[in-house]
């Protein structure tokens, strides 16, 4: 093989370097988000056992009269933390749907020339010493685009499929939050009510 042929091997090597940073680049994003992900469902988990543990206490307290005063207190606490274990949870919600959306964009290559996924080995096997550079690229591109077009309805499909699929999920997952939140209020209505006939009894 002649120095010029050589060059372009090793034009080409840097080309699949690239794709090897983007596919590295892919798999940190990929790593961020689920490291958000976990950071998420741990807030959801700590503002529940807040809305868990007031709730146990408010039980407690109606047990004596003599709590009414703290009672209100502890009613506005579970208000607050009901509102921010809602608010956690939405939040998730929102970061999954938008991680699902965004995904199938990353996986789309950002370098110009060859695509990412254009295999190194077929291309070699391609060049002649009369061939130039671009002659190289060119018909690399052109396999690529050939092989690619067959599949790229599939892959439209599957990536519309996955976004609706995702929220699909997080509409009934707001479903049955929004149930909680409803079960909560109407858990909260009845203990003011309690409290209420508590407050007319004390003497």
């Amino acid at each position: 093989m002649d120095e010029g042929s050589s060059d372009k091997i090793d034009e080409l090597s840097e080309k699949q370097r690239g794709k090897i940073r983007e596919r590295n680049r892919r798999f940190d994003w990929q790593g961020i988000n689920a490291e958000n992900l976990g950071k998420l469902k741990e807030a959801i988990g700590c503002k529940k056992g807040v809305v868990t543990k007031v709730q146990r206490e408010i039980r407690e307290l109606m047990k004596d009269q003599a709590n009414v005063s703290v009672l209100k207190e502890k009613l506005e606490q579970l208000k607050k933390a009901f509102k921010e274990f809602v608010s956690a949870h939405a939040t998730t919600i929102d970061s999954r749907v938008k991680i699902r959306a965004e995904w199938p964009r990353q996986k789309k290559p950002t370098s110009r020339g060859l695509p990412a996924d254009t295999n190194l080995r077929e291309v070699v096997d391609d060049v002649s010493p009369s061939d130039s550079t671009s002659d190289v690229g060119s018909r690399a591109v052109a396999k690529h685009s050939r092989r690619s077009k067959s599949r790229s309805t599939c892959s439209k499909e599957s990536v519309g499929s996955s976004v609706l699929s995702a929220r699909a999920k997080a509409a009934a997952r707001r479903a049955i939050l929004q149930a909680e939140v409803t079960s909560l209020e109407r858990w909260q209505t009845l203990q003011k009510e309690e409290l209420a006939l508590q407050m007319k009894r004390k003497p």
